[in-house]
């Protein structure tokens, strides 16, 4: 029983890991995104903040 429970614990660690990287950068690009956005409006064209 202790084997089966192992098991399913190793499991669950493989199948989180995917998942938290696959948000992590999903995060990451959102960031990115955003700051490129704010960089557009603020910096590259000073009239387009007014």
């Amino acid at each position: 029983m202790s084997s089966v429970v192992e098991t399913t614990e190793t499991t669950q660690t493989v199948v989180a890991k995917p998942a938290g990287l696959a948000d992590v950068l999903s995060e990451i690009e959102a960031k990115r995104e955003a700051d490129l956005i704010r960089f557009r409006t603020c910096c590259a064209d000073p009239r387009a903040s007014k």
